[in-house]
């Protein structure tokens, strides 16, 4: 090994020899494939921890053939992790799990690196994969809401060709280094209709400050009126390697409904598709008429012009009673009476009337004002010319 203070450097500044043995032999299996890790936590992911809190991770293998088996895992971890034993799937025969427990100290602050290098039966070495856990940093965490212009937008019912959507953040987020998706499913089977990779999509992935926004190019069916958004760490931390988000795994984090046009379109009262419009029948009342009762009449009473104030009094009229006739014809009778009643002088006045008398006040203070600030002037230009003369 040879060490180079520049890379265009021929000349190395030191030298070190490094011996290693290869053991070629011939394997009596047709399986080439080495074990491999493959979660839950991606390889390269950072994971971030606060003091005294417990950890507990299931590490996940996969063998590369049938017949064989994982058979060790070569681990690599922080002073009081430890492990369980290696478990093969029940659903799965080429997967195992071990799972890892950890309870960090205050010692433990910062970077932690935990590394798995899975042995299958053959003898053969998968390669090593690392997960990093930051103590006493926090990872960034999705707001969720359920409110129209909350931290999460849109909710409820939404178009068919809704395609920008927007979450906030707990703390300033950055873009992940690793392989993660934003994935939509349809409840009512759910299968995956729509996925972002989060990693290498600029386009349509945009991380700024506390908010993500993404865009899709999807169009969304009414069949089952109901989809899911679901995260597995698409955003991270700014601090050191960038601890990620934890994954998603509530179903209803991010539920939204599409609108269907099509069920409204064919209401009654709308036009269908065959265009035929359904107006509803309107039923109309009886007409009823009123007419005066000519035999009675009003006298004593002065009506007032516009122009003219009513300064007098008089007598009240008499009482004005109408005949009212409707489908079924019937006759009232009422009987009339009079008194003598004083009326307080009335007067009508116009509105340029009152606009006038509004006046009057304002150009009353307003002549008032300047006279004195007048006397006030000549007052004070008398004193100032009196002490001009003094001092000459």
């Amino acid at each position: 090994m040879e060490d180079y203070e520049f890379s265009w450097q021929t000349t190395s500044m030191s030298a070190v020899p490094l011996q290693f043995i290869v053991q070629v032999y011939t394997s009596s299996s047709t399986c080439t494939i080495g074990p491999s890790y493959t979660g839950t936590r991606p390889a390269g992911a950072c994971v971030g921890v606060d003091i005294g809190q417990t950890v507990v991770e299931q590490a996940i293998f996969t063998v590369g053939c049938s017949g064989v088996t994982l058979t060790d895992v070569i681990t690599t971890s922080p002073p009081g992790m430890t492990r369980g034993t290696i478990t093969q799937s029940s659903s799965n025969p080429l997967q195992y799990t071990m799972s890892m427990t950890w309870t960090p100290a205050a010692s433990a602050w910062g970077s932690n690196l935990v590394c798995y290098t899975p042995i299958d039966s053959l003898g053969q070495q998968g390669n090593t994969q690392c997960v990093t856990y930051l103590v006493a940093v926090t990872a960034p965490e999705l707001i969720y809401t359920s409110y129209v212009n909350g931290t999460m937008s849109p909710v409820g019912t939404v178009m068919s060709t809704q395609n920008v959507w927007r979450v906030e953040c707990t703390k300033a987020v950055n873009r992940p280094s690793s392989v993660a998706y934003i994935r939509f499913y349809q409840t009512s089977t759910a299968t995956q209709v729509y996925a972002l990779e989060v990693s290498t999509d600029m386009t349509n992935v945009i991380y700024s400050n506390f908010t993500l926004i993404f865009f899709t190019s999807y169009s969304w069916t009414p069949v089952s009126h109901l989809f899911k958004v679901s995260y597995i760490g698409v955003v991270t931390g700014t601090e050191f390697c960038g601890p990620q988000s934890r994954p998603i795994t509530d179903p209803n984090f991010w539920p939204f409904n599409i609108f269907n046009s099509a069920a409204y379109a064919n209401m009654t009262g709308m036009t269908t598709s065959s265009t035929t419009t359904i107006i509803p029948n309107v039923t109309t009342q009886a007409v009823s008429t009123t007419t005066a009762n000519p035999a009675i009449t009003t006298t004593g009473i002065t009506v007032p012009s516009s122009t003219t104030p009513y300064t007098g009094t008089g007598t009240s009229s008499t009482i004005r009673t109408t005949t009212t006739t409707s489908s079924s014809t019937s006759t009232t009778t009422t009987t009339s009476t009079t008194s003598t009643t004083t009326v307080p002088p009335v007067q009508i006045l116009q509105p340029s009337e009152i606009i006038k008398k509004c006046q009057q006040p304002v150009i009353l203070g307003t002549l008032l004002s300047t006279t004195v600030v007048g006397v006030i002037s000549s007052i004070i230009y008398g004193v100032f010319m009196a002490k001009i003369a003094a001092s000459m």
